[in-house]
Order: C-alpha cells, then sequence, then structure tokens
C-alpha cells in the first residue's frame, strides 16, 4: 500500500512561522512616541542598544535630550524628555536639515 505524504501543512506551518518572526522583529526595534527610554544617558543609551540601535550622539538641551541612532542603515533622531523619560517625538536624522530653519 502506498501512502500519500502532503507538505502543504508543514509549508503552511513554516509561512506562518516566517510572517510571526518577522513581525516579531519589526515591532522589537521600533522606538516610538510615548515610549519610555528613560531619564539618562545610561539608560536611554541602554535600552535603545537592548533594541538593537547603535547609538551615535547625544546632546543635552534645557528643554529635552536629543539622541542619534542607527540600525540596518537608517539614521533617527529622538528627542526624550529628561524629567519623565518619554520620546516627545521621533524622525529620520535628516528631517531637520530640509525645514529651512537655516
Amino acid at each position: 500500500m502506498m501512502k500519500l505524504i502532503t507538505t502543504r501543512p508543514l509549508t503552511a506551518a513554516l509561512g506562518a512561522a516566517s510572517a510571526l518572526a518577522i513581525t516579531a522583529g519589526a515591532a522589537y526595534a521600533n522606538i516610538t512616541a510615548g515610549d519610555r527610554l528613560g531619564t539618562t544617558v545610561a539608560e536611554i543609551r541602554a535600552a535603545l542598544e537592548g533594541q538593537g540601535y547603535a547609538v551615535e550622539e547625544f546632546e543635552m538641551e534645557d528643554d529635552g535630550i536629543e539622541v542619534e541612532f542607527a540600525m540596518d542603515g537608517l539614521s533617527l533622531e529622538a528627542e526624550i524628555d529628561p524629567a519623565t523619560g518619554e520620546v516627545l517625538k521621533v524622525g529620520s536624522d535628516d528631517d531637520d536639515e530640509d525645514d529651512g530653519d537655516d
């Protein structure tokens, strides 16, 4: 007697697992306004590096902490409230270069 072997369930399971892994990775490495990263340079650096980002520069200002960070060729900049550690805004590092403020 011959047995019919199907690969359909295995293929479907592998596809679902791949989609889950891709979605989880994208969500894992995403900083958005409202996130809390910390109130000190050390806390912010640890939070970003823990998500896979390379921290490039910190700038302390009266009204906030600005941090530049990157991952996979994408450079980002975030403004953080120094009292709460909350991310106020996030944008690409070159957003400010095109705004005509200079």
